[in-house]
């Protein structure tokens, strides 16, 4: 259940300064935005020229850098992509020093991001920290921030704290983990309760099945999933991505009693939930208007079923939450 680290290998002499590639194994997969025109297949060939104008955009800040509406300009999407892409980085920047990491949530947009992580970002999306220099010289090794934790039966929140953990392919089961994590990814479970305990940077809920999720984190996102149901206490927007069916979401209504002290320690606002305001991307608003208004080449049934039965998912879960959002107001 735990994404376990290697340690760096040590160099065989102490002279030697060479400079190596040092991957980092941490769950990047938290930092993936499906958004197609943030996929560049030619790299530099395109990032340049808008390097340079994000670069020119910097200049016009106070703090040399660029917000939601800069790049939403430069980058052509739409300003709530371009908020979605802010509030990503914030979560998974490599630099715990940068201060867009230590923001609060509303302290994001004003503070902005430094156009080399953003471009970093757009340029290695999968997931793009692990491409990241670490130069290392002689005994160097991973930070303890980095270490992941092999889990037992059981371990005291200690042990855990600081770690990315996976809970992955359990079924029937009801599992705890209450300690302060940087990440948490679940990825394959079915007909489980998992109680997380404050995830000072992101989890990921995938490929899971009438699982019920309790968790306190700066953010989420949820793909694939059907038939669960999230108690949530997040301080960004939920976002729900890919093939769903069946979701519910509701406000965390659970506590241990360390609770408050790992909120604090990870950065989490208890002031803050966001559980009831998801994003469900429309990946193509925004782009370039013109005539043609739909595919010009007659698909076959077989794919022409499934986009209709996307396109009826997407309202379902829509519908969802404006019921759940209006019975909590009637409430």
């Amino acid at each position: 259940m735990s994404d376990s680290i290697e340690p760096s290998t040590p160099s065989t002499s102490s002279t030697n300064t060479t400079a190596y590639i040092h991957p980092r194994r941490e769950p990047f997969e938290h930092g993936l935005i499906p958004i197609p025109k943030l996929i560049f297949s030619d790299g530099t060939q395109t990032l340049g020229p808008l390097r340079d104008k994000l670069v020119e955009r910097s200049t016009q800040s106070p703090n040399q850098r660029v917000d939601s509406i800069a790049i939403s300009d430069t980058l052509q999407i739409s300003l709530d992509h371009a908020r979605l892409v802010l509030d990503t980085i914030a979560t998974v920047l490599h630099s715990d020093s940068d201060p867009i990491v230590a923001a609060k949530p509303s302290e994001i947009e004003e503070i902005g991001v430094d156009v080399n992580d953003l471009v970093l970002f757009l340029k290695f999306p999968l997931p793009w920290n692990i491409f990241l220099k670490e130069f290392l010289k002689e005994n160097g090794s991973s930070s303890a921030s980095d270490q992941g934790v092999a889990m037992a039966d059981a371990c005291q929140a200690s042990d855990l704290k600081g770690s990315s953990v996976k809970v992955i392919n359990c079924h029937e089961s009801v599992i705890y983990i209450l300690a302060p994590l940087r990440y948490a990814t679940i990825y394959g479970c079915s007909d489980t309760t998992i109680v997380l305990g404050a995830v000072g940077k992101a989890v990921r809920v995938e490929h899971c099945e009438r699982v019920h999720v309790i968790v306190a984190a700066k953010r989420i996102c949820i793909a694939n999933c059907r038939e669960c149901v999230f108690f949530l206490g997040v301080n960004q927007r939920p976002l729900i991505v890919g093939d769903n069916h069946k979701l519910q979401v509701a406000p965390y209504n659970t506590f241990y009693s360390q609770l408050e002290t790992h909120m604090d320690q990870v950065g989490i606002e208890a002031t803050i939930n966001r559980w009831d305001d998801p994003v469900i991307p429309n990946w193509f608003e925004g782009e370039s208007s013109g005539s043609t208004k739909g595919n010009p080449f007659p698909l076959p049934d077989v794919y022409m079923s499934s986009q209709h039965r996307n396109h009826n998912n997407l309202g379902e879960i829509k519908q969802i939450l404006k019921e759940s959002i209006t019975g909590r107001q009637r409430a």
